[in-house]
């Protein structure tokens, strides 16, 4: 295994080696000036909202909706860029502390586990309390783009060129995997793709029509790590290639 260089990359097609190239000594960052975020969280009813998803994101630096199943709205939250010296809209106190730290937190794992001791009951649950006040934050970038989260999510993820769709719940493990299931057979049958640091079931052979490129990583691999050292479990699925077992 030797050096490559990053237009030996390029033109192999590769973007993404997980892990499975070698071992990263050198590392350079393409770095943007620090900006300020405009956030503003609202709400819209779900159906207009998905209706117009793509004028909306073309007009916008970034939008995101959280939508509960059942509740007739979902809420947005959109960000827009500013300078970086732009005047800061700090969130209240009661918006940072309650809203935020307890509610959106504590809450919403409360109301999860409700549900799940009371599934006929999830349906109003959602309608009643899915949902956050309006409120707008200024601020830097790296503060205001991040949430405060203590709850702890499983997740999976399938995007396309305009839009990605997350579907978090609390469950433990089993149950979200059987839960995903049959969420994913819907996302695989629309074209997306999953996003691969979160939980999918695709394999290889599902994966590679996804990736016109994938060809350029397995041979690109061969070259480097000819033994495959560099791999575990989770690269054999995706990838198709076992790696050796020292």
């Amino acid at each position: 295994m030797g050096d490559i260089d990053p237009q030996t990359l390029a033109g192999a097609g590769v973007a993404v080696g997980l892990g499975t190239l070698g071992v990263l000594v050198d590392l350079t960052l393409q770095l943007v000036p620090a900006f300020a975020l405009d956030l503003q969280v609202d709400s819209a009813p779900a159906d207009e909202l998905f209706a117009s998803w793509v004028e909306r994101t073309a007009a916008d630096d970034h939008v995101e909706a959280f939508w509960f199943p059942h509740h007739p709205r979902a809420i947005t939250k959109t960000t827009t860029r500013r300078p970086a010296d732009t005047a800061p809209v700090p969130r209240s106190w009661f918006g940072r502390t309650v809203t935020d730290g307890i509610v959106s937190n504590a809450g919403l794992a409360a109301l999860a586990r409700a549900a799940d001791l009371f599934p006929r009951q999830a349906p109003w649950m959602n309608r009643t309390l899915g949902g956050l006040a309006p409120h707008r934050v200024v601020g830097p970038s790296h503060e205001v783009f991040v949430s405060h989260r203590t709850v702890r999510f499983r997740e999976m993820e399938y995007g396309g060129p305009r839009a990605f769709v997350a579907v978090h719940t609390v469950h433990g493990d089993g149950r979200a995997r059987a839960w995903f299931a049959e969420l994913e057979r819907i996302l695989v049958a629309a074209g997306g793709r999953p996003r691969w640091g979160k939980m999918h079931s695709l394999g290889a052979a599902e994966l590679a029509p996804l990736y016109p490129r994938m060809g350029g990583l397995l041979a690109l691999r061969r070259q480097l790590d000819p033994d495959r050292l560099f791999g575990n479990a989770s690269t054999d699925r995706v990838l198709g290639l076992t790696a050796r077992r020292g």
